[in-house]
């Protein structure tokens, strides 16, 4: 029931949102200093989620404005990983 997907995966994006924001707060030296699971969660995990949700009809205003309530611009996540 896409109702239920769509709920899976909001709670999904949601647990890891605190991840997206303590990575953003790093220097560059720091995050270079991730485990490799932490840098996949920041730059494929968190994109898959997005674009799922997103393909499942998910509310997009709704998403953008949790994470702009963690000062994160939800757009910045969908840029290809350099």
């Amino acid at each position: 029931d896409t109702e239920k997907a769509l709920q899976i995966l909001s709670d999904e994006i949601d647990h890891y949102i605190p991840n997206i924001v303590y990575y953003r707060s790093l220097s560059p030296a720091q995050y270079n200093s991730l485990q490799r699971t932490d840098m996949y969660i920041d730059r494929v995990l968190m994109n898959q989620l997005i674009r799922t949700y997103v393909i499942a009809g998910g509310d997009t205003d709704e998403l953008s404005r949790r994470f702009a309530e963690r000062g994160i611009d939800v757009n910045s996540l969908l840029a290809p990983a350099n």
